[in-house]
């Protein structure tokens, strides 16, 4: 097959991102202030009512359409908001103040069987194997991945008593730097690997899916891959067995993402709201410890978003996100029928 250089713009490395102008923003005194009224004017609206109309942003609103838009999907396709003080709310209006910034970036989708929408990042006491854990509800380590839907958002209320160092690597500077050094490995990755069906997902109606990790659709790119079920599908008796090139391709791409020279390392502080696209961008965590006080534990709010101006995406994703045209709502977990 053909390979070819992905746009440099979109790219960066770890120091490019720390550098970039648009990685960080900081609220100012007015959007702060703007934050605080829609706090006040939707207070007495449940979450389920929290929407563009009854959390009204004007200013705020106003540089999301215009520049963070645009930067998460045709940008460095993630945003880091900072300045918001967790000790001037309760936890219900911390809820209130996510929820309502986050239907400005797009449609919050369900993130459980059950239809939730707005999902608590906490360790539950699983351990990383259980049936019910997920890699939000443990406080182990996370392999780099993306999530189900186009724009994933988190919301940090508490941080870990120690550790929890999060991580982003943009993915075309993977595809990039394996396109120079190692363009047959990377023409694996172009090729179909299992992925056995997330353990949350449990409408699903497939037990697994056969996707590739990079992709061009309609000449736009997509990187897509779940690291960890990768691996666990290779103990699913219908799927064949990874070829000793594909292992290989594989180490190549996790060491890429974790590599001092990719992968940017930070620390979420209370009150960071950290946007990320889910197309050219990884994410993942490093393992955590708590504090022995229940409100002083690491917690963490996440929405998954459908956005308006999103790429479009292969046939091979459509048994994950349902909808796979440009702009469409799509990605999540389908409820459960009542």
């Amino acid at each position: 097959m053909s390979l070819q250089f992905v746009n440099t713009s979109t790219s960066w490395t770890a120091n490019e991102l720390k550098k970039h102008p648009g990685w960080i923003y900081s609220l100012s005194k007015f959007e702060l202030e703007e934050i605080n009224d829609a706090i006040f004017n939707s207070s007495d609206y449940g979450l389920e009512k929290i929407n563009k109309t009854t959390f009204s942003i004007p200013s705020l609103s106003k540089r999301i359409y215009e520049n963070f838009f645009p930067q998460l999907e045709c940008g460095i396709g993630t945003l880091l908001i900072r300045g918001i003080n967790i000790d001037n709310y309760t936890y219900d209006e911390c809820e209130k103040l996510f929820y309502g910034i986050g239907a400005y970036f797009g449609v919050a989708l369900p993130q459980s069987t059950n239809g939730e929408t707005l999902h608590r990042v906490e360790d539950l006491g699983f351990h990383r194997d259980d049936d019910k854990a997920r890699g939000t509800n443990t406080k182990s380590d996370i392999c780099f991945h993306n999530d189900p839907c186009d724009v994933a958002s988190l919301f940090c209320i508490r941080s870990a008593k120690q550790g929890g160092l999060s991580k982003l690597v943009n993915s075309i500077a993977i595809h990039n730097k394996m396109l120079r050094d190692c363009p047959d490995l990377l023409e694996e990755l172009y090729q179909p690997f299992y992925t056995l069906r997330h353990r949350a997902n449990t409408t699903m109606k497939q037990p697994f899916t056969a996707r590739p990790i990079f992709s061009f659709e309609e000449n736009t790119f997509v990187c897509n891959v779940l690291r960890r079920y990768i691996s666990l599908a290779q103990d699913h008796p219908d799927i064949p067995k990874m070829t000793n090139k594909q292992h290989k391709a594989l180490a190549v791409f996790d060491e890429l993402a974790d590599s001092d020279e990719l992968c940017h390392k930070f620390y979420l502080q209370p009150g960071d709201l950290w946007f990320v696209n889910n197309y050219t961008t990884l994410h993942s965590r490093e393992a955590y410890f708590d504090d022995t006080h229940a409100e002083n534990k690491r917690l963490l709010l996440r929405l998954w978003l459908s956005v308006a101006n999103s790429r479009p995406l292969p046939e091979s994703y459509r048994p994950i996100y349902r909808n796979i045209e440009p702009g469409s709502l799509r990605g999540g977990y389908m409820p459960t029928d009542n």
